[in-house]
């Protein structure tokens, strides 16, 4: 029963969430690496259901993004992460924080804060990486 609570919580904080990131995929005259993100909503980014212990790798998977040369990062592609971030902090306090203010049992907290943690490593890996970075 608090596994159905817990699901019926986050699809509809989820659906409240679940706009465009951006329209088009498209070249960049700042970074010098093709496009490689598209368009995606909360619900496809998301990394908060699951196993906890693996967000990174969760978050590295849906944005095969390469860490290792920011600078080289379309302009596209940031616009994407940058939105991910947010869309990510909006998920956290308009989400997470109140579900797990309303949870009915220890399970079902521990379940949504352990979403919440991951959902967290999205918007701070994001955080991080959409920012544009000089040469």
């Amino acid at each position: 029963m608090h596994f159905s609570n817990i699901h019926l919580i986050l699809a509809l904080a989820a659906s409240t969430l679940a706009m465009p990131l951006i329209q088009e995929k498209r070249a960049s005259a700042i970074g010098t690496s093709p496009s490689v993100l598209t368009e995606q909503t909360y619900n496809e980014i998301s990394v908060s259901n699951g196993t906890a212990g693996n967000a990174l790798a969760e978050v590295n998977a849906k944005f095969p993004i390469d860490t290792s040369n920011l600078a080289g990062v379309s302009a596209s592609d940031l616009e994407i992460i940058g939105k991910a971030s947010q869309i990510g902090e909006s998920a956290e306090t308009s989400a997470f924080d109140p579900a797990i203010d309303a949870a009915g049992g220890a399970d079902v907290a521990t379940a949504l804060q352990n979403g919440k943690i991951k959902n967290k490593v999205l918007k701070r890996e994001h955080n991080l990486n959409g920012r544009p970075h000089a040469s």
